[in-house]
């Protein structure tokens, strides 16, 4: 799915927060991190503990507003 992504040309791609988890099991962090280093104005934001569903917790909202207030 990366490398898909990033086969396109995004000549006006804005800021992209990637959110991963180091104890994701079904993407693991070694993604995220690619994922992250290879957009243009990627973002990794790393955590542990919340696995592969972190959007449902509290936190990724909290590390969300970061992102976008800055």
């Amino acid at each position: 799915m990366i490398a898909q992504f990033l086969a396109i040309d995004h000549p006006q791609i804005v800021d992209l927060l990637v959110i991963g988890d180091r104890d994701d099991e079904v993407v693991g962090p070694g993604s995220s991190e690619e994922f992250a280093e290879r957009l243009p104005n990627g973002e990794l934001d790393l955590t542990t503990g919340r696995g592969h569903a972190a959007f449902e917790e509290r936190e990724f909202n909290q590390q969300v507003l970061r992102f976008l207030t800055g």
